[in-house]
């Protein structure tokens, strides 16, 4: 008599009797085969989560960190919908973004024909973070639009709300100070979306740039934190 004793998903448990059915009349024994649960206490159960394609990415870039024990709070929800948007943030620009974005559709397009092919190591773990990659991408265009940032390059897409004297003639010289286009605190000052290309221009570029992303980092870092606290319990 064999006997052995391992972890089944109760959903599952149907089709584990049948394959052990299954095996035991190929092996041509007289004696019967029994699937049975096994009498408590039992030890911890291992940890399962059941994925798509869509999130499969996600809980193995998870994992990589950590596996969850059996009955907690899955990161890998929170994960799919915060870590792309925080890496926007982080690599906020049209441009770069653009090419992700590029990259993670192309992966896309080409699912099916991956799915079926023998990939390599690298090709595999791109496969598998395609829609990632993708949302990536996508969300780094956006932070780009916000920074208004296209290569480290401003975009006047909606004019400045600021000019210098003698910017139509070329004739600007260094040190000039920008006029806004109406008064402060009139609705015409302000750049309808992102920040107003006039700050890639200004003296204090480099100083007002890193400290509205610091800020806002350490912003959306502390509301993670405190969901990951009240996750925890």
């Amino acid at each position: 008599m064999l006997r052995g004793e391992g972890w089944v998903l109760t959903c599952s448990m149907g089709d584990a009797k049948d394959a052990v059915n299954r095996a035991h009349a190929n092996m041509d024994l007289t004696n019967s085969s029994l699937v049975e649960s096994v009498p408590k206490p039992w030890p911890l159960p291992p940890t399962h989560f059941t994925t798509n394609k869509f999130t499969y990415g996600y809980q193995e870039f998870v994992n990589t960190y950590g596996i969850p024990r059996y009955r907690e709070a899955n990161p890998a929800l929170f994960t799919a919908a915060t870590f792309p948007f925080l890496f926007g943030v982080m690599y906020g620009d049209i441009g770069h973004g653009s090419f992700l974005f590029a990259g993670g559709l192309y992966l896309l397009w080409n699912e099916k024909a991956n799915d079926k092919a023998k990939l390599g190591e690298l090709t595999e773990g791109l496969h598998g973070g395609r829609y990632m990659i993708a949302m990536m991408g996508f969300f780094a265009i956006y932070a780009g639009f916000v920074y208004n940032d296209m290569f480290a390059l401003g975009l006047n897409l909606f004019k400045s709300r600021y000019y210098f004297v003698g910017q139509d003639y070329n004739e600007v010289e260094e040190g000039t100070i920008a006029t806004a286009i109406a008064d402060y605190g009139d609705p015409e000052t302000v750049y309808p979306f992102g920040l107003d290309p006039i700050w890639h221009v200004s003296s204090n570029e480099l100083l007002f740039f890193n400290s509205f992303k610091m800020k806002l980092s350490v912003i959306l870092g502390i509301f993670q934190m405190f969901a990951g606290t009240c996750l925890k319990g």
